[in-house]
Order: structure tokens, then sequence, then C-alpha cells
């Protein structure tokens, strides 16, 4: 991140007022302060404030975008062993983005979600854009329940049983992987905390 600074000759010499700026357009996870002292184009103390007031209320209304490990899952299957590169959501913020605003996830790829303990999930699809399937994951790694979802639906899918993990992935993968209900992942405790 860096600081602009007229005396230095760099960054934007018309400001003369200190600015919020996002440095990402649709989900910004950083401020950067642009601090001038001195300009040379005057700038009227209003204009000042409701450039201020504008860029303010963007970074309120904006969440970081967040990052996610990557770890391939081997799920036995009545056919054999599948592995699915998957990211997990393992923090409550990480869960709550999800794959949101995501334009495409492939065959192969997913997320795993995982929770402290055993509980009834709910999973909506409020801004997210590909077709998913669900499937509801016991503590011991077993497939229970598997649903499929509608882009942009905010109707909830439920678990009818209590669950630890949730895994999403592009809508019909588990069928055309060969997966199904009773099917374990065999590693999932290798690397979750």
């Amino acid at each position: 991140m860096q600081i602009f600074d007229y005396k230095k000759g760099t960054g934007d010499q018309g400001l003369g007022t200190r600015v919020f700026v996002r440095e990402r357009c649709v989900k910004l996870s950083r401020i950067m302060i642009v601090s001038i002292p001195h300009s040379p184009f005057p700038i009227p103390h209003s204009l000042k404030l409701l450039l201020f007031l504008v860029f303010f209320l963007c970074s309120l209304s904006c969440k970081a975008i967040e990052k996610f490990e990557k770890r391939e899952l081997v799920i036995e299957g009545k056919a054999g062993n599948v592995t699915l590169m998957t990211e997990l959501a393992i923090t409550q913020a990480q869960r709550e983005q999800g794959l949101m605003y995501r334009k495409e996830l492939k065959d192969g790829e997913g997320m795993l979600f995982v929770f402290q303990n055993d509980q009834l999930l709910s999973f909506w699809m409020k801004n997210t854009l590909i077709p998913l399937s669900i499937a509801y994951i016991s503590s011991e790694g077993r497939i229970l329940e598997i649903y499929d979802m509608r882009p942009g639906n905010l109707d909830p899918v439920r678990s009818s049983r209590s669950v630890h993990y949730a895994l999403e992935v592009p809508q019909g993968w588990f069928g055309r992987a060969g997966l199904g209900v009773g099917d374990s992942i065999i590693n999932l405790k290798e690397f979750l905390p």
C-alpha cells in the first residue's frame, strides 16, 4: 500500500485533502489513505467533505475478500476413490462468504464448510451465481444427505440431521463422480482443526 506524497512529486497532485480510497472494485479489503498537504488547485471544502463521505460509506458497505486454504479430499465411493480439490471455509467470515459471486466452479473442485460441533445446518444461495450440489457430512466423514441448489434461491436447504461439515460442488458432480449418500471422506481428519 503506497501513501502518495505531494512533496516528493508522486501521486495525484490535484487533491488537497485526505481521502479514503479502496484498492479493489468489487470486494475491497484494504483502505489506502492519500494525504497531500498542499494543492496547486483549490478544492472547495464542501467537495472535500462530499468525497470523504462517498468513499467512507463505500468502505462500510464492502467486506474483505476472504482467502481459502486448498486441500485435496479423498472420497471413498462404491466404484473407488475420487479426489476433490477443496477450499476450506473454517472461520465465520469464510463460511459467510462461501462461493458467493463466483462465476464458475469446475468439476473436481468444491468448498468444504467446517463447523465447531455437530448441528443442524441450513444453506441458501444468496449472491451465488452458479448451480451447486451440497452434501451434509457427519463428524466421521460420512455423506448423509445431498441436495441440489439453484443460483440466487433464498429458500434454505436444511440438513435433516446434525452434521459437522457441508461440501458444495458443481451441481450434479456427485452423480458424475459415482458418489452418493453413504460414501465417506477418508482423509478428513488429516488436515482439519
